[in-house]
């Protein structure tokens, strides 16, 4: 079991990242009309898979809080199924994260038997209050494997971090969109243990891709075929940086995972979106609100259910 390390900063960075992620401040939620918001992830990993479901507080004139973390509510009772087309199904239930924070407070549903298969269709189906709310998605191609990790120095002004530099095969004769993910892990110099480092989200990985503020986001049509030291790097508030041995207490040496999905063509348009408004919402909270980011959730829902095929690969982390 690993064990969980968390930095106050880098949660409520994840609050403002998941908060931005999954709802719009638009004019239903200033006059008083709750929205419904929904976000689910399934892949070609082993489950169970999670969807997080929360639904806007009404009338958010009457407040004058400067940042919106606890203005949606988790949604608690809701039906949620999840169904692929050779007639498979499950019904999800409830699920609370070890040591949850308080800006999560539940609306998370885990799967219980479903596993997601390359080339299948899923359709997430979410029953609520009377409304009923769907999305489809397909799981695409598998990815290639990641052939190395290496690191260079941040943009970062201030601490001496790096990030990571990920090469791997591109196939040319189809058209991918990839996402990466990579989370860092003390190593215990006595028992060899693994323990997350830095503001990291705990539970598994399926649960912590749902909610990441990670945004490593491409289109294939700018890789070659053999892509070298393609750089995970942003300087918006979804940057999470790497540290060399130096920069941590005793010279801890680290491990890396990494992770690269294939996504949607739909995905990546909502991934852009939210990566876009993630750079507007932090400075002008109250500012002319940017555009909503694309959703495939039916009837008036916001956010989205995301099928993404990937593979990971622990290396070691930073060595100076």
């Amino acid at each position: 079991m690993t064990r969980n390390i968390f930095y106050i900063s880098q949660i409520i960075l994840l609050a403002l990242a998941s908060v931005s992620c999954e709802e719009r401040i638009d004019s239903a939620l200033l006059t008083g009309d709750p929205v419904i918001t929904i976000n689910g992830m399934i892949t070609n990993q082993p489950g169970p898979y999670y969807v997080r479901i929360t639904k806007s507080v009404t009338d958010l004139t009457k407040t004058t809080d400067r940042v919106f973390l606890n203005k949606f509510d988790p949604v608690h009772q809701a039906v949620v199924t999840i169904n692929d087309d050779h007639g498979n199904i499950d019904t999800l239930k409830p699920w609370k994260v070890d040591g949850e924070p308080d800006w999560l407070k539940g609306g998370v549903y885990h799967t219980t038997h479903l596993q997601g298969v390359v080339g299948r269709t899923y359709t997430l189906t979410v029953v609520h209050e009377g409304g009923v709310y769907q999305a489809v998605a397909t799981i695409p191609a598998a990815p290639l494997a990641i052939d190395e990790v290496k690191y260079a120095k941040s943009k970062d002004q201030i601490n001496d971090s790096r990030v990571p530099l990920v090469s791997f095969q591109e196939p040319q004769q189809q058209k991918d969109y990839y996402r990466f993910f990579y989370r860092p892990y003390g190593i215990n110099p006595v028992t060899h243990e693994l323990s997350l480092i830095g503001g990291y989200s705990p539970g598994p990985n399926n649960f912590w891709q749902l909610i990441s503020p990670q945004f490593f986001i491409f289109d294939d049509q700018l890789l070659t075929t053999h892509v070298v030291d393609l750089k995970l790097e942003d300087e918006s508030l979804t940057s999470q940086e790497l540290f060399p041995p130096s920069a941590h207490p005793f010279g801890l040496k680290t491990k890396v995972e990494m992770e690269i999905h294939t996504i949607t063509k739909e995905a990546y348009e909502y991934f852009s979106a939210v990566k876009e408004n993630l750079l507007f919402t932090p400075n002008q909270p109250f500012g002319t609100a940017p555009a909503s980011p694309p959703t495939n959730i039916s009837n008036g829902g916001l956010g989205f259910f995301t099928a993404s095929s990937s593979l990971s690969v622990l290396v070691d982390g930073p060595q100076n």
